[in-house]
């Protein structure tokens, strides 16, 4: 599950947009009765009005559990879920309005709390969006949801296995000895990698990325050996940083040097 937090000064419109939300639902308020945005703003401005010297004074904060739990949870599983977050926040007596998103199929929360307590206190937000991941992996942990460093880790574990598949398929593309870049490119779409070139105003080559399995990385990143400098060709000895090119005709990803 993962967590995100900022304070605020538009309370209004962040109501309004967790309200409006085509199939939004309100399943939790906490010492509020309205509905709308005004109607919240309103009811927060009681406590803010108290605090002159806070300019933004509310927070907004968003839940996504992992889509895969997102589709097993009861709204009073999701009920639950906000009120560990608000109290491992240590906003558990502040007014809020709790609402569930279920668009493109991604159940989560959406939580305007007030940043002012009742008695005209500020809440501290300093490093607010790091503490909301950190409370939302471990409310995920306690309640059996699939927490973010788990998912963090397992793409991680992909992607070094992607790399380490595109690196080989670049030591097979290099074993065939291609004469220039070019070949080396055709040679690496015939393996189903493709590459993209970046390059300068000037139109020479600064280096490339590789994409192979709808995943993007820069060549150094799948190996420091597969970076533009270290390429060596039978046709000119080693390619240079920013060596001109043009794009061949008909071809998206064909070079010519």
């Amino acid at each position: 599950m993962i967590g995100k937090a900022k304070s605020i000064a538009h309370t209004a419109n962040a109501v309004d947009y967790a309200v409006k939300k085509n199939g939004a639902e309100i399943i939790d308020k906490r010492m509020v009765v309205g509905e709308s945005g005004v109607e919240i703003a309103a009811e927060f401005r009681v406590f803010q009005d108290l605090n002159h010297s806070t300019k933004n004074k509310s927070i907004s904060m968003v839940l996504s559990p992992e889509p895969e739990d997102g589709r097993k949870l009861e709204n009073t599983e999701f009920r639950n879920i906000a009120n560990e977050f608000l109290s491992g926040m240590g906003l558990e007596e502040h007014q809020a309005i709790v609402v569930k998103h279920t668009d493109r199929n991604h159940a989560h929360l959406h939580i305007i709390c007030n940043r002012i307590d009742s008695s005209g206190g500020t809440y501290k937000d300093k490093f607010i969006g790091k503490k909301a991941q950190r409370i939302a992996d471990v409310v995920a942990g306690s309640l059996g949801l699939i927490r973010a460093r788990v998912v963090q880790d397992l793409k991680k574990k992909s992607s070094l296995q992607l790399r380490n598949e595109i690196y080989r398929l670049h030591k097979e593309a290099m074993d065939s000895m291609p004469m220039d870049f070019t070949q080396y490119v055709d040679l690496m779409i015939s393996k189903g990698v493709e590459i993209e070139p970046a390059v300068n105003k000037k139109g020479k080559l600064q280096g490339f990325r590789v994409r192979y399995q709808d995943q993007s990385f820069k060549a150094s990143e799948v190996n420091r050996n597969m970076s533009l400098s270290k390429l060596t060709f039978t046709h000119n000895t080693k390619i240079g940083s920013t060596p001109t090119i043009r794009r061949m005709p008909g071809r998206q990803n064909g070079l010519s040097l």
